[in-house]
């Protein structure tokens, strides 16, 4: 047997029975290595890449050589065991699929040891199986009763897959939702079949009331908002009476000569028979028919108190 005692020296790795579609590259990756608590020199191996199908079902042992120049060392084999592989990333379930599968591929004789079980806590999830075929396992998650009662929607809850083989520990998320179908019968929703309490019923669907009451509450203050302050805008302006021009007698003392004047003003002018009778001459554009005015009549004809004061102011 060789042992390295300086650099450099090659560390080769690769499959005892040769693998089609597989490369040791993609299994393991192998470098040198120096330890610095007892100075010797060594082959470190470290495994590589994710794991899959192909890898998780491989039936073969690993050889290992070191090599420096011409000297070679003896072959080393290593039992190889392989991770399992887990197909389902997330479990998935709703009030209209109760249940779904979780599969492993893996070598036989490590699906024999595996063990999958619930991490919630609470007995919300149960699961069955295994039903084990050549290189799978089939194991089957149910939701309880218990879960529509206690739980909701946003629970966290999982399945953990644990190898104690190959030193695995591998945790799948549960999701569960719901699509309005009962799987336990022809019922519009699962609660209806599990005798969930209204209470519960509204707990579940809160959100959707919520919802529901912010559209009633908007329209109502919107609906309030339109009757109190838009409508009326909206509505033509009532017609408004023009105050007449005219004056009125209370507008001027009673007792004065102005007042006076203008009461004996509002008699009105009849013209005399002789008057109408005489001729006159008509416009072009007015009708044969309505006599001619010229301005107001009642300027020439003022009361004598009227006429007497206005003598006295031009003396």
């Amino acid at each position: 047997m060789y042992h390295a005692t300086s650099f450099p020296f090659t560390c080769e790795l690769y499959f005892e029975t040769p693998m089609a579609d597989l490369e040791i590259q993609d299994v393991f990756t192998v470098y040198q290595d120096f330890d610095v608590h007892t100075g010797t020199y060594g082959c470190m191996v470290i495994s590589s890449g994710m794991p899959t199908v192909n890898k998780s079902v491989l039936q073969t042992n690993i050889s290992l050589h070191v090599s420096s120049g011409s000297m070679i060392s003896d072959t080393l084999t290593v039992p190889f065991l392989p991770a399992v592989f887990v197909h389902t990333k997330q479990a998935n379930l709703s009030d209209a699929r109760m249940s779904t599968d979780i599969i492993v591929s893996g070598r036989p004789d490590v699906l024999k040891q595996l063990e999958v079980y619930p991490h919630d806590g609470k007995d919300f999830l149960t699961v069955s199986g295994p039903i084990l075929e050549t290189n799978k396992a089939h194991y089957q998650v149910w939701l309880t009763e218990r879960y529509w009662k206690e739980a909701d929607l946003t629970t966290p809850m999982s399945v953990v897959v644990d190898s104690k083989r190959t030193f695995q520990n591998i945790e799948v998320p549960v999701k569960v939702r719901l699509v309005g179908g009962s799987a336990w019968g022809h019922g519009p929703c699962i609660m209806s079949k599990v005798g969930m309490p209204v209470s519960d019923t509204v707990y579940y669907y809160r959100d959707t009331f919520t919802i529901i009451g912010s559209l009633i509450v908007i329209f109502f203050v919107t609906f309030y908002a339109y009757v109190r302050y838009m409508h009326p805008l909206l509505q033509p302006a009532p017609p408004q009476s023009v105050p007449s021009l005219r004056p009125s007698a209370g507008m001027m003392p009673p007792t004065s000569p102005l007042a006076e004047a203008f009461a004996g003003s509002q008699v009105m002018y009849q013209p005399s028979r002789s008057f109408r009778s005489q001729p006159s001459v008509q416009s072009p554009g007015l009708s044969p028919s309505i006599d001619p005015v010229y301005g107001d009549p009642q300027l020439y004809y003022q009361p004598s108190d009227l006429r007497n004061i206005r003598s006295r102011r031009l003396l």
